[in-house]
């Protein structure tokens, strides 16, 4: 019994350790790309065809106008021009989304594209 419990405690303090050593929850997700003052997101359908959600979250500051779109990336790794969905208003604590139906094919990726003043931001890419 002594040996199990020294087991279970050696156990333990391993996976202690190992919480310690992972990621922190900010690390970016794949399909996101964190900005200066916010997040910039793709979401994508669970296949190849539906609707793709380009999103931005603003954490704080004054309202901006932003432009948001997808950019798609084929399984040759040609990389097309941005899809440019819609206009928003960002505004800091919420999301602008711009949501379009697209049709891909398996071994592409997706990332989200914003244009804001004069600059244009993108995500990381999301393959599927």
């Amino acid at each position: 019994m002594r040996k199990i419990v020294s087991i279970l405690v050696s156990l333990t303090a391993a996976l202690g350790l190992s919480l310690i050593v992972a990621p922190s929850a900010s690390a970016t997700a794949n399909g996101c790309g964190d900005l200066s003052n916010g997040q910039l997101c793709v979401k994508k359908p669970s296949g190849v065809a539906g609707d793709f959600t380009s999103e931005y979250f603003k954490h704080s500051g004054s309202d901006v106008t932003v432009k948001l779109g997808v950019q798609f990336k084929n399984s040759d790794d040609h990389t097309y021009d941005p899809d440019w969905i819609a206009t928003r208003t960002a505004v800091a604590g919420k999301y602008a989304r711009a949501t379009q139906y697209f049709t891909t094919n398996p071994g592409w990726c997706v990332r989200a594209t914003m244009q804001s003043g004069g600059s244009t931001f993108i995500s990381k890419w999301l393959c599927y």
